[in-house]
């Protein structure tokens, strides 16, 4: 599997696991005025994590001047710019570039905040402001989580030892989303210790799945 695909599987599982339903209002504000519901995710650039985006698995019909909106939420977004994601020569997912509107259409200025989101691995804790909280990178930890998913599905470990670790690994997008709690913290430790220690003993993957879960430990700040 080469890297493109395995970003778009990666991309795929956040989806099906993260997404949200996305009203796409298209000629916002004009008589011909139109809007349907689609799969999507909200999300920050990698670069620029003030800047919000929003990603599909496929090419939508919205254009540049088109107003997205949470399901259930009031809060609207003016697309400004839209471009494939291509990794490796594959086509991974489509990303819609946004700024925030009133109900008016008139922009709102949003102000720098102290939460942080990673796309590119952060070693140790990481905390900014006061009483603030990491905001571990759902993408880095998809993408590991989907490689070592694969890597346990292929070994040569008991069945039963695999369906231990698989479930271990599963929960752990879950809880890369919550508030970066001593408990959760202590749940996410929990299901990693699990899963090193089954795949310790897997001569067949060992040397490709250990440096994944030692990269896991240290994007939660976790010593292993």
């Amino acid at each position: 599997m080469t890297n493109g695909e395995l970003f778009k599987n990666s991309f795929n599982q956040m989806l099906e696991l993260l997404g949200q339903t996305i009203i796409v209002h298209n000629n916002w504000g004009q008589p011909k005025a139109s809007n349907f519901e689609v799969r999507g995710l909200k999300g920050s650039e990698q670069s620029q994590p003030h800047n919000v985006i929003f990603q599909f698995k496929e090419r939508i019909s919205l254009t540049v001047g088109s107003v997205l909106q949470l399901k259930s939420g009031s809060d609207l977004w003016r697309v400004v710019d839209t471009e494939d994601r291509i990794v490796a020569d594959t086509y991974v997912s489509f990303k819609a570039k946004v700024v925030k509107i009133s109900a008016n259409g008139e922009e709102i200025q949003t102000g720098i905040t102290s939460h942080a989101v990673f796309n590119a691995p952060i070693y140790g804790g990481v905390q900014i402001g006061e009483r603030n909280t990491q905001n571990i990178s759902l993408s880095n930890v998809v993408d590991i989580v989907a490689k070592l998913s694969e890597l346990v599905k292929s070994s040569s470990l008991p069945e039963l030892k695999k369906e231990d670790a698989i479930e271990a690994i599963s929960r752990i997008p879950e809880l890369a989303k919550k508030e970066q709690s001593k408990e959760v913290l202590e749940r996410v430790k929990t299901r990693l210790d699990i899963v090193k220690s089954t795949i310790e003993v897997s001569g067949d993957i060992a040397k490709k799945a250990v440096p994944l879960v030692a990269t896991l430990y240290k994007l939660f700040g976790l010593g292993t």
